[in-house]
């Protein structure tokens, strides 16, 4: 531990700082929002279904906002794009938990058109952080970076979700209320925004940087790598599916199907988040030996083996441990993809390719979940998660193919680089 403290004092300041607003945040969105807003939702009286159109259309409408959060970042700084996303979020968070104070019958549509804004201004914040720790960050420390920030990230959960499953239970004693009613909930939920303005003002003193200019020329326009960038995105697209269809339900399949205590949940969700802060120190030492796509497959299959447990196995230990696993599977794969995504290609193309990468995230997101509500009101939770594996196994086939053809490719340039040498020699 005090060499990981160490080697986290080693990156730079601004990196600390970013690491500490993702644990800040993390504690609203990873911990508290993941535990409660479904049950939240569930006890308003939505379906899973609703439930999962909801959840759905904030990442496509986050998708939407993707290229010209890019913009932003791009005519502003990453810096300065994020900042924005961030207050923008909080407004959007109290707006949407301001439903609490309207008539019940507009509720469900204050919520969902809030729900939709914050995911816009999420969008600001997810594409322009990577760039910007790989302009901050030196490049034998990058990943490094990324693991500080996932790492402080899942802590951030841990705290959070242990929150949520104590804090409304302490709520309906001290009140009075029924433990199970939504208020407890919604009262819970008011911390999230809270937690965003202790990020923001971490991510206020950062130092300022001045955006990267690129000379809009019809050279630079015809370099953009457009193949990787798209094969980048479907790839990202793929690998997020699983999760997509998963997580954003768990909660209320231990709650409805398990018949898991809400305290229960939060210590299970707690547990999930925590564990990855240690299998995420790992996430360096991977990326080295096997490399990003490697790292992809091996991951691809542990999920697909996580979600083949979800389906067969129903006792409660298991279906916790399960869940437990894949989440610890998750940061790591968070890094990878976005190292992967972030070294394929040039400085000048970091923030279009983290566009594409936050596409193919939102899309895979808005339409899996939308899907999974589906799948689980006419087909049960095991429809959801052998959905799970056969997307985790398309994932790893994807990638396969995407190594041998990499590997021909290197092979083929090796032999023409050859041959050029000995055509000079000869000369």
């Amino acid at each position: 531990m005090p060499n990981l403290v160490a080697s986290f004092r080693r990156l730079p300041r601004d990196v600390q700082l970013y690491a500490w607003a993702s644990f800040v945040m993390g504690i609203g969105s990873f911990g508290i929002w993941a535990v409660l807003f479904n049950l939240y939702l569930q006890r308003l009286g939505m379906g899973p279904e609703a439930i999962g159109l909801l959840l759905g259309v904030g990442p496509f409408i986050g998708a939407i906002g993707s290229i010209p959060a890019a913009m932003i970042g791009t005519r502003m700084g990453n810096r300065q794009a994020m900042n924005l996303g961030v207050i923008s979020s909080i407004i959007a968070f109290v707006l949407l938990l301001s439903a609490g104070f309207l008539p019940a019958a507009i509720q469900v549509g204050w919520i969902t058109t809030w729900w939709m804004v914050f995911a816009l201004a999420n969008s600001l914040n997810t594409i322009n952080g990577a760039p910007w720790i790989m302009a901050v960050a030196a490049p034998e420390a990058r990943a490094s970076a990324f693991t500080a920030q996932m790492v402080l990230l899942s802590l951030g959960g841990f705290v959070g979700s242990l929150v949520a499953g104590i804090l409304p239970g302490i709520i309906a004693k001290l009140t009075g209320m029924d433990a199970d009613a939504p208020t407890a909930f919604w009262i819970t939920l008011w911390l999230t925004p809270i937690t965003f303005m202790g990020g923001y003002y971490l991510l206020h003193i950062t130092e300022p940087r001045p955006p990267v200019k690129m000379a809009a020329t019809t050279h630079q326009a015809a370099g953009i790598p457009y193949l990787t960038i798209m094969f980048v995105g479907i790839l990202i697209f793929l690998q997020v599916s699983g999760e997509s269809l998963v997580r954003p339900f768990y909660n209320l399949y231990l709650d409805s199907n398990v018949g898991m205590p809400l305290a229960h949940i939060g210590v299970v969700f707690g547990i999930a988040q925590m564990l990855p802060i240690v299998l995420s120190l790992l996430t360096p030492l991977i990326l080295a030996r096997w490399g990003a796509t490697r790292a992809m497959i091996a991951m691809s299959f542990a999920n697909a083996l996580c979600f083949l447990a979800m389906a067969f196995i129903l006792a409660w230990l298991a279906a916790s441990a399960s869940y437990i696993v894949f989440m610890s599977i998750a940061p790591i794969a968070n890094v990878v993809r976005t190292v992967f995504s972030q070294e394929s290609v040039d400085a000048q193309w970091r923030t279009v390719v983290s566009t594409a990468t936050n596409i193919g995230i939102v899309l895979s997101q808005a339409l899996f979940t939308a899907l999974g509500g589906f799948l689980i009101a006419g087909y049960g939770y095991r429809s959801l998660f052998l959905s799970g594996v056969m997307m985790a196994l398309i994932t790893a086939l994807v990638a396969w193919l995407y190594l041998r053809i990499d590997k021909r490719q290197n092979a083929f340039d090796a032999t023409l680089v050859s041959s050029a040498s000995v055509l000079e020699e000869d000369r």
